[in-house]
Order: C-alpha cells, then sequence, then structure tokens
C-alpha cells in the first residue's frame, strides 16, 4: 500500500487542497480561482469548504495553505519555485492532474494519486 493511501485510511485526520478553475481543477495553479479543501479520517470525508482566491499571490497562496493545515495539494501545473515554496511550507504537492476535482480526490482516497 502506498504512504498516500495509508495516511487517507489512517484514523487521524488529514486535509486535502485541490487548486480549482472555473468547474474542474485549474491548469496552472497560480492562477486558480479557489482552493478546495476536503478533510479525511479512515477515507471518509468529514468537511470540505471553498476559498476564493483569485486575487491572491503565489506566495500569499502557501501561506493560506500552511494556515489551513493542508497536508497535500492536487493541482494542474505549477511553476517550480513555487512547487519549491510549497514543498517547503511541508505540504505534498500532486501535480499534473486535471480534470473534475471529484475523480481526482476518489484518485486519491484510493491510493491512484501520488
Amino acid at each position: 500500500m502506498h504512504f498516500a493511501a495509508r495516511r487517507v485510511l489512517s484514523a487521524e485526520p488529514m486535509i486535502v487542497g485541490i487548486a480549482m478553475g472555473t468547474e474542474a481543477i485549474s491548469p496552472v495553479f497560480e492562477v486558480s480561482n479557489e482552493l478546495l479543501t476536503v478533510e479525511l479520517k479512515g477515507g471518509e470525508e468529514l468537511r470540505r469548504q471553498t476559498i476564493p482566491w483569485r486575487e491572491t499571490a503565489p506566495l500569499d497562496r502557501v501561506d493560506i495553505l500552511r494556515r489551513l493545515g493542508v497536508e497535500t495539494l492536487i493541482c494542474g501545473s505549477v511553476s517550480l519555485p513555487v512547487e519549491l515554496w510549497i514543498r517547503s511550507a511541508g505540504i505534498k504537492v500532486i501535480s499534473r492532474i486535471y480534470g473534475p476535482a471529484e475523480d481526482a480526490l476518489a484518485k486519491f482516497k484510493a491510493g491512484e494519486l501520488e
């Protein structure tokens, strides 16, 4: 079992963030319209929230991720400097994921995204 799958199925809650465009995962993190956060425990969804951040600078987005307790970020593409900022905040980045957020979330919960 992959680490991500073990973590998702853990009895401890975790928060995953998904950089959203209009109706799906944004193709580029830096221009995403909002952040969808989903709190999971034992593979089950506890709660979700959407945070608008269209006008938020990339470094400020990293701070928001950190303050919200996001452990894993799912996004389309992300520039190397911003990805390094995110990783230096202790957040795992799963990039090059496109399409509906629900599909990505289901794959993440199944341990199919690394």
